[in-house]
């Protein structure tokens, strides 16, 4: 049985990301993030300009 609980933790304790979806694999993993911007006390790392 694969165990996924750190990769939830990991969306529990940082309030700028979302797990969208994802798949474990025996070696790896694939999976999307999504990062949100305007989180109250935090920075973004990166500017984005389109």
């Amino acid at each position: 049985m694969r165990d996924d609980n750190e990769l939830k933790k990991s969306e529990y304790i940082r309030n700028e990301i979302n797990l969208d979806q994802y798949i474990i694999m025996p070696n790896h993993l694939h999976c999307i993030i999504i990062i949100q911007r305007n989180i109250t006390g935090g920075q973004p790392c990166l500017e984005y300009n389109r």
